[in-house]
């Protein structure tokens, strides 16, 4: 599951425990690995989030593309990608 936010803000919750959450602000992405726990949602804080999102199957080339920075097993975040690299994220997802 690839997120990408677009505008407001999410959280991915990284554990059980509320305080290891990543808030995602614009132009932050999330990558959830196959079988990684999934548990996100709007920001609290920011009352709107605004996602673009795809669930996929990889295909083995992709793999040096779908090596995020990983707070948590299975769950990786973008958060300074240059900005042709987010542009170019968002229009795929739309």
């Amino acid at each position: 599951l690839l997120i990408y936010t677009v505008a407001g803000a999410g959280e991915v919750r990284l554990a059980a425990d509320a305080s290891r959450a990543v808030r995602l602000a614009p132009g932050m992405a999330v990558l959830y690995a196959p079988g990684a726990p999934q548990a996100y949602g709007t920001c609290p804080h920011a009352g709107r989030w605004e996602l673009l999102w795809a669930h996929f199957e990889p295909r083995a080339h992709w793999a040096g593309w779908l090596r995020w920075p990983e707070r948590a097993a299975g769950v990786g975040v973008l958060t300074d990608a240059p900005a042709e690299t987010v542009a170019g994220l968002a229009a795929s997802l739309r």
